[in-house]
C-alpha cells in the first residue's frame, strides 16, 4: 500500500474527531436534566372509581419522584405514576409530580381531578308540585349544569329546580366540567333522572257550600272529582245511605240532619285530600222522619226537627220567628212562640 505521509495524518484526524463527537453527544445524553410530558390535562371519576395518572418522563436516571395534591406532598406517592383505587370526595384536587436528578428538576403542570356522585335516578312524582334534586361534583373550579330533553337549563347550579312537574315521563341528564372548558364541549356526564310525572285527582267537583238533599229521595249524583286513572276515592261522615261510589256520591239518604263529609284520594304515591262538604238532609222527601221541611221554601234553611210530635205546628211557628225573622202570611201564632 503505497500512502503518503500527509494522507495518512488526514485520516487518522477525521477519525479523531468523529470520536470526540460521540463522546461528546453520549455524554450530553447520559447528563441530561428531567423532562416530561402529560397523557390527561385533566381527569375526572365517579366515587369508588380509580384514579391513574401516567405522566411520560425521561431524563438521566436516578430519578426521584414526589407527586403532591393541592400543594402538599402526599407520602409514599413517589413514583412515576399515581394511583388511588378508589376515589372519594376527598381525592379531588389538582396534583402535580416533580422529578428531580442530579442534573436539574421538572415539575409537571397541575392536574385537575373531579369526583362526582352519579346520577342514575328514575322516580314518579305528583304532577303540578314542585321538585328539587341536587347533584354533587369535587373539584378545582368545577361547574355543573342540567340539561334537558328540550333545552339547557341554568349552567353552573348544582340543583335541578323543577316548579312544576307536568304529567307524563320527562328526561334530564346532569353534566360537570372544570373553568376553561371549550364551549362546545359538554364536558364528562354525570348520569341522568328520568321523571315520570303522575296525574292528582282535580280540584271538587262540589262547591265549598252546603250540598243539599231530601230524606226518602234518591240522590241522583254529584262528581266530588274528575279523577285521574289509578286513583280511588273514600269518603267518611255521609249521610246514612249515601255512599261514594267511584268519584261520584249517590244514593237515597235515610236520616235528616247536617253532616260533614270528608272526601280523599290515594295512589301509590300516598293520600291526597279532595274536599270537605257539609251535606244538609232535611225531612222533605216521601216517608222522611225526622226533620221537616220548613214551609218557608228558602234555598238555604235546612228544615227544622220537632221536639215532640204534638208540638210541630208550634216549633214550626218558633223555627220561622228565630230563623227568618217573622211569620208567613203575616199570620200570628195560635200559643206564643215562647210557651212550651
Amino acid at each position: 500500500m503505497n500512502l503518503s505521509l500527509p494522507v495518512i495524518l488526514a485520516d487518522r484526524r477525521l477519525w479523531l474527531g468523529v470520536g470526540f463527537l460521540l463522546v461528546g453527544l453520549a455524554t450530553k445524553v447520559h447528563a441530561q436534566a428531567p423532562e416530561g410530558g402529560l397523557i390527561q390535562e385533566s381527569l375526572t371519576v365517579a366515587l369508588g372509581e380509580r384514579i391513574e395518572l401516567t405522566p411520560e418522563i425521561w431524563g438521566a436516571p436516578p430519578l426521584r419522584y414526589q407527586w403532591s395534591k393541592d400543594g402538599r406532598s402526599l407520602p409514599n406517592a413517589v413514583g412515576a405514576g399515581l394511583v388511588v383505587a378508589a376515589a372519594g370526595a376527598a381525592h379531588a384536587g389538582n396534583y402535580r409530580l416533580q422529578v428531580t436528578n442530579e442534573h436539574g428538576v421538572w415539575t409537571s403542570p397541575a392536574i385537575p381531578v373531579g369526583v362526582y356522585e352519579p346520577v342514575n335516578k328514575t322516580v314518579t312524582w305528583r304532577a303540578g308540585t314542585p321538585f328539587t334534586l341536587r347533584a354533587r361534583a369535587w373539584g378545582p373550579g368545577v361547574r355543573i349544569y342540567w340539561d334537558s330533553q328540550f333545552w339547557t337549563l341554568a349552567e353552573s347550579d348544582p340543583v335541578l329546580r323543577v316548579h312544576k312537574v307536568m304529567q307524563g315521563e320527562w328526561y334530564y341528564a346532569v353534566w360537570m366540567a372544570f373553568d376553561g372548558t371549550p364551549p362546545d364541549s359538554l364536558g364528562t356526564p354525570m348520569g341522568a333522572l328520568i321523571m315520570n310525572g303522575k296525574g292528582l285527582p282535580r280540584s271538587p267537583g262540589v262547591g265549598p257550600g252546603a250540598l243539599r238533599m231530601r230524606v226518602g229521595v234518591r240522590f241522583a249524583g254529584q262528581s266530588v272529582s274528575s279523577g285521574e286513572d289509578d286513583v280511588t276515592y273514600h269518603g267518611s261522615g255521609l249521610p246514612p245511605g249515601i255512599t261514594l261510589v267511584g268519584d261520584v256520591l249517590t244514593g237515597t239518604p235515610t236520616k235528616a240532619g247536617t253532616y260533614t263529609a270528608s272526601v280523599w284520594a290515594t295512589d301509590d304515591l300516598g293520600k291526597s285530600p279532595i274536599a270537605t262538604q257539609v251535606i244538609l238532609v232535611d225531612g222533605g222527601g216521601s216517608g222522611g222522619k225526622g226533620r221537616v221541611h220548613c214551609p218557608c221554601a228558602l234555598a238555604g234553611c235546612a228544615g227544622l226537627e220537632p221536639r215532640r210530635a204534638a208540638s210541630l205546628k208550634l216549633d214550626t211557628w218558633r223555627h220561622l220567628h228565630r230563623h227568618h225573622g217573622g211569620w208567613p202570611q203575616n199570620r200570628a201564632p195560635e200559643r206564643s212562640p215562647d210557651a212550651e
